[in-house]
């Protein structure tokens, strides 16, 4: 399942750890708290909807002889008794609650509020979306790149159980599963990671200082994309996708070709690129490309809908689709000065 959500036993009853504040995830699964009221979670609500402030603890392995594992133990969820990984002697248990603990401070300063909360893998993974207000202040609505055309501020808290460093990382996508945290993970450029070792609460409290840099690039992107609000003539628009897309000479190639030109056509012409301020604008045309890759068939053959499902994922979070957007964005920038 691409949404590898959690689901525990409650009463007798199977029930998706993930708890997601206003409107619900694509998956349908989980809590939604109060439904378009456009409040924020708080822990206790997030981390009780959730599920998700079990215990986890190192124990040791025990071989079929009887006689222990040295150097290596079993990371054990405490509520249901599943084993999560296996680590070394220097891992330092973390529970959930250090990140709603290390959050809440800024949540508390009304620099952010909780938005989502779900387990992964059987509660392996562990992930907290925040959202930090708007530039003019505001948590009602996002930042505007023109009226209609809203950017959202969100701090992501991924956290592994066994599986690697905490990571903390600025985005836009509302992540909601394990394939857009993947997503948004991959595509960041300020990620911050911390180590399972050593005193956690003072690397969280210099990444508290680290995360008032992720509102300053929040806002110089919303900077850079007004800054492409100018019109484009016909003839920057065939060069613009010359440059990304150069034309093959092969046929086969020339069929991919037209295949990924007519997905950016069809994105083209979708409501959001055609809001007033928008329609004809390099804004406009870079998100044509961006939505292609996105939610088109650009990069995939196969005949399989869970597989072509798949090969766009990969290609968004950590590929050529990747790849093409951060080209497109810094070409459309240099094209529309």
């Amino acid at each position: 399942m691409a949404h590898e959500i959690a689901f525990l036993n409650v009463g007798g009853q199977m029930v998706a750890q993930a708890a997601y504040a206003n409107t619900p995830a694509w998956h349908r699964l989980g809590t939604v708290f109060e439904p378009g009221s456009n409040k924020g979670m708080t822990s206790e609500e997030a981390a009780k909807l959730s599920h998700s402030d079990f215990p986890v603890t190192k124990e040791h392995i025990y071989l079929g002889n009887g006689n222990v594992l040295k150097n290596n133990y079993a990371l054990v969820r405490g509520d249901t008794g599943k084993d999560l990984w296996v680590v070394g002697n220097d891992y330092v248990v973390h529970e959930n609650r250090e990140a709603f603990n290390f959050l809440d401070g800024l949540i508390q300063d009304g620099i952010m509020r909780y938005e989502a909360a779900f387990c992964l893998k059987e509660g392996r993974g562990f992930v907290l979306l925040a959202r930090m207000p708007a530039l003019d202040g505001s948590f009602d609505k996002g930042d505007e790149i023109v009226k209609g055309d809203e950017m959202y501020r969100y701090i992501l808290f991924s956290h592994w159980h066994g599986g690697g460093a905490i990571q903390i990382t600025p985005t836009a996508i509302r992540a909601q599963c394990f394939n857009m945290t993947q997503m948004a993970l991959s595509m960041s450029k300020a990620k911050l990671s911390i180590q399972h070792s050593g005193e956690l609460d003072t690397k969280l409290k210099s990444a508290s200082r680290y995360i008032a840099q992720f509102d300053k690039g929040f806002t110089d992107y919303r900077d850079y994309a007004q800054k492409l609000l100018v019109g484009y003539t016909p003839a920057q628009a065939a060069e613009y996708i010359n440059e990304l897309f150069p034309k093959p000479e092969s046929k086969r190639a020339l069929t991919y070709y037209e295949r990924k030109v007519n997905e950016i056509r069809k994105a083209f012409r979708s409501p959001a690129q055609n809001l007033p301020g928008v329609k004809g604008t390099f804004w406009a045309l870079y998100n044509s490309v961006t939505e292609a890759i996105d939610h088109g068939d650009m990069f995939s053959e196969s005949k399989d809908k869970r597989k072509r499902i798949e090969n766009r994922f990969m290609s968004i979070s950590d590929g050529a689709g990747a790849e093409i957007k951060n080209k497109a964005f810094e070409l459309a920038l240099d094209m529309a000065a």
